[in-house]
């Protein structure tokens, strides 16, 4: 193995174990983060679950580009060789030293552990976008656009929002039957703020970033983030038509239309996952908006503080990148 192929090699290795050690702090942590997540302010709430279904794969290239700052400095001619201040270990994360032997069976054995990991997120993605794709071609092509709805003659009660990058909301004639004027509106607010803050694209980075977290973990930062982003689009609905109890009805009324119509699979655009929209979901999730609903408006809170903390602690990894990478290297020469 050339001297190039095993520097990758660390490198991955050492930004699996990086995400595999945060993923199980985190699921460690989850009892006492869980009350604390759903405390955040409602308008930030959904990028703090965005940052920390991403803590694993972040905090693993934060450490591998910390690990190899003094060897780019180095290599790029900026300072003097960093290898030479350091001779109490045989291994050296260097672009200019590079590694005479190939890793070891521990550090390949991690490395595929990396490359699993990868290709499931990737899969995964790739998955989601080509099935979002296709239900969006398929919504589309049976929509016709009136203002900023696309309306679809269904008997089958739809009131969704279809598209990644390019979001469009769709209302099907058999959502705009079954609820009166002040409902419907609500339903296509409560659309239409999924659409501007692009919740979909949001949930796709989620379930995806989230991979690298271990599956239990994984599985329900995605499902708080996804009540999160219907929460906020409850909230901008209630908002929008000045009246939070009639959100609520709404919720109620088009949560039992689908029940009702969700046996008529004839007439179903864009397949099952059409169905999964305004009212969707189980009735335990129903029952938390609509308690929320019910409850006085949340409070405007001061905008959560994650930005700050994640510039602080890239602040804490540029200045400490000399200790990042010799404590790298000691852990990449135990394993070998």
């Amino acid at each position: 193995m050339s001297g190039g192929l095993a520097l990758t090699a660390l490198v991955v290795a050492l930004a699996t174990m990086q995400a595999l050690v945060c993923a199980v702090i985190v699921a460690g942590l989850m009892p006492w983060l869980r009350p604390r997540l759903e405390s955040v302010a409602m308008a930030g709430r959904t990028r703090v679950f965005i940052i920390v279904a991403a803590l694993p794969l972040v905090t693993g290239g934060v450490l591998v580009v910390a690990a190899l700052g003094p060897s780019v400095i180095s290599h790029l001619g900026v300072g003097a060789d960093h290898c030479l201040v350091h001779l109490d270990h045989a291994l050296h994360l260097c672009l200019r030293h590079l590694p005479e032997t190939a890793p070891s069976i521990t550090v390949g054995l991690v490395v595929g552990v990396g490359a699993v990991m990868a290709a499931s997120a990737i899969w995964r993605a790739t998955m989601l976008m080509i099935s979002g794709r296709g239900e969006a071609r398929s919504l589309a092509a049976l929509a016709r656009r009136q203002g900023v709805v696309r309306w679809i003659e269904s008997r089958l009660p739809l009131a969704l929002t279809a598209g990644l990058l390019h979001p469009e909301v769709y209302v099907s004639s058999g959502m705009r039957r079954g609820l009166d004027d002040l409902e419907l509106r609500a339903a296509i607010a409560h659309e239409q703020c999924h659409a501007r803050e692009r919740h979909s694209l949001l949930k796709w980075l989620a379930t995806v970033a989230a991979m690298f977290h271990l599956p239990g973990v994984r599985a329900e930062l995605v499902s708080m983030l996804d009540l999160a982003c219907e929460r906020r689009a409850d909230e901008c609905a209630a908002t929008t038509i000045s009246d939070r109890l009639r959100v609520a009805s709404a919720l109620v009324h088009a949560h039992r239309l689908v029940r009702e119509g969700i046996t008529d699979r004839s007439e179903r655009p864009g397949g099952a996952t059409a169905v999964m929209a305004f009212a969707r979901g189980s009735h335990r999730r129903l029952d938390q908006r609509v308690r929320a609903l019910l409850e006085d408006a949340p409070r405007v809170q001061r905008r959560s503080r994650s930005t700050w903390v994640m510039g602080a602690a890239l602040a804490a990894a540029i200045v400490a990148h000399h200790e990042l990478h010799h404590a790298a290297e000691h852990v990449l020469t135990f394993l070998g």
